[in-house]
């Protein structure tokens, strides 16, 4: 059972907790060969299927000042990352979700992820979509690796304030008393 206050921490945790099944491997790494092809393209966009082309601008959010924090070849590849994501199944779309999230920031003007600074740099036409395909190896293959422990059982994944009543047998409690043999916090709580 994971709670946390941040629901992208569900949404992380959940991706790594899945158990793909073979066609949901075999559509993400068709992701990545495709994302890898689009990569040394000459014109990526050209290169993409009409369909895919006329929903891109529906991809890029509409975040303030997002030239501010984002490359234009950034922005451009990250929307196409998105469109192509679209299309997989559900767990494997949470998978490439998380890859995702971790490319942003990569493709991002931001110093790092703990520092709110900007730092202007060049991104080549390419490269975000190469350090996705990289970033969904790496997820693959932790999730492969912890599937195998997991034996197709499913955590439960849960924002919750910790103000909130989470142990007891009458809802909106989650936890059974007595059910918890060890506690995990992070950072560490006394």
């Amino acid at each position: 059972i994971s709670s946390d206050a941040n629901p992208l921490a569900a949404m992380i945790g959940k991706a790594k907790t899945t158990t793909l099944s073979r066609e949901e491997e075999n559509a993400l790494f068709g992701l990545r060969d495709r994302v890898i092809l689009l990569s040394s393209q000459h014109d990526i966009l050209a290169a993409l299927e009409q369909d895919e082309r006329a929903h891109l601008d529906q991809e890029i959010p509409p975040i303030p000042n997002i030239s501010d924090w984002f490359h234009q070849n950034a922005i451009r590849e990250l929307a196409i990352i998105r469109t192509l994501c679209r299309t997989l199944p559900k767990a494997a779309y949470d998978v490439a979700a998380v890859a995702f999230s971790k490319t942003i920031l990569k493709a991002s003007f931001q110093d790092s992820e703990t520092r709110y600074t900007r730092i202007s740099k060049v991104v080549a036409p390419g490269s975000v979509l190469r350090a996705f395909a990289a970033e969904l190896d790496t997820t693959v293959a932790k999730v492969r690796r912890l599937s195998g422990q997991l034996d197709f059982r499913s955590p439960m994944f849960v924002t919750a304030d910790s103000r909130a009543r989470v142990i007891g047998d009458v809802p909106p409690a989650f936890i059974k008393p007595e059910s918890v043999a060890l506690v995990v916090t992070s950072p560490p709580y006394p």
